[in-house]
């Protein structure tokens, strides 16, 4: 129980932190980064799923991996597409949602940059970092997601497991 309430309630705590990042990096004014970080972290969303579900309350990565997206692509490197790889799995591994939207996108981000390098008719630097970043962060959840979710998924058919869903005593 400890555990569990000081999980949420640094995530409020650390959210801040990166969102603070991430709107200092697109505005370069620290006040107003400020300001928007303290809304981000103590948004009513936050808030409600900090009621509800501990995977769902853990948004402080998702301006951590915006926050490398957008380093991407001001200033490709292998640092910050490392942070971006991590903060993926780190997403994908947390809640499929917010991994399924990362990996959107990082492929808005992606299309973007080819879009703009088709346009300049010259490779853009970050491509490569977008594709090494999606591919780091597969690599990284993907043991845990295999070892965790598709065999137990494997194991059991689908009329049993719809028979038990009717057969839950509502207590």
């Amino acid at each position: 129980v400890t555990s569990y309430n000081l999980n949420i309630l640094l995530s409020f705590v650390f959210s801040a932190i990166t969102a603070f990042l991430l709107f200092f990096e697109i505005s370069k004014n620290r006040l107003s980064a400020a300001v928007f970080s303290l809304i981000f972290a103590f948004s009513p969303y936050h808030f409600w799923k900090a009621y509800n579900h501990l995977d769902l309350a853990t948004i402080q990565y998702i301006p951590l991996f915006l926050w490398s997206l957008v380093r991407l692509k001001k200033n490709p490197n292998f640092r910050t597409g490392l942070v971006g790889g991590i903060t993926l799995a780190f997403l994908l591994l947390l809640n499929f949602y917010y991994g399924y939207f990362a990996l959107l996108t990082v492929g808005l981000f992606f299309l973007y940059a080819f879009g703009e390098s088709l346009v300049r008719r010259e490779i853009k630097p970050e491509l490569k970092f977008y594709v090494f970043v999606v591919i780091l962060g597969i690599v990284l959840a993907l043991p845990f997601v295999y070892r965790e979710v598709l065999p137990s998924s494997r194991s059991i058919s689908l009329p049993e497991s719809r028979r038990e869903t009717y057969t839950r005593p509502l207590d």
